[in-house]
């Protein structure tokens, strides 16, 4: 009654492993549709007004993540450009160096915060790919690319 390793695995996965929606189908922790029954009962409301329809949230997601990605490395090369105009003509603070890194943490910020929302695109390019080649729906394509 040997089972092999290979056999073993394939069943575990094939009982526990639920496939997962696309980001644009699935339910938003803010949304109120799944408000448990003890929370409506006891007359707890969520901790956001949700009154606002989906697609503005996502929109206003997409358009503050992308603020957040580009302002720390504007903000980095206007150091840079502003400290190059000093009397002795070194740079005392910042490099390219600076520049990737900055860039790079509000990428990831924006995506660690925002991507739950609205899936963090972030670029009118990703939006279409996903719409072409992912199954992103076509409705939402131009308020992506608006954000």
């Amino acid at each position: 009654m040997e089972i092999g390793a290979t056999e073993a695995v394939q069943r575990h996965y094939s009982r526990h492993v639920a496939a997962n929606k696309p980001v644009s189908q699935r339910n938003s922790t803010l949304s109120t549709k799944g408000q448990d029954s003890r929370e409506a009962r006891q007359g707890i409301r969520p901790l956001l007004n949700t009154s606002s329809p989906r697609w503005m949230r996502e929109c206003m997601a997409e358009a503050t993540g992308v603020f957040y990605y580009v302002f720390p490395g504007i903000a980095a090369i206007a150091s840079i450009t502003l400290n190059l105009e000093n009397e002795v003509g070194v740079t005392a603070f910042g490099s390219l160096f600076q520049i990737g890194w900055d860039f790079a943490i509000g990428i990831a910020f924006a995506i660690i915060t925002y991507a739950p929302m609205s899936g963090g695109h972030f670029n009118p390019v990703i939006t279409i790919c996903f719409a072409i080649w992912q199954g992103f729906p076509w409705k939402k394509v131009p308020h992506y690319i608006f954000s």
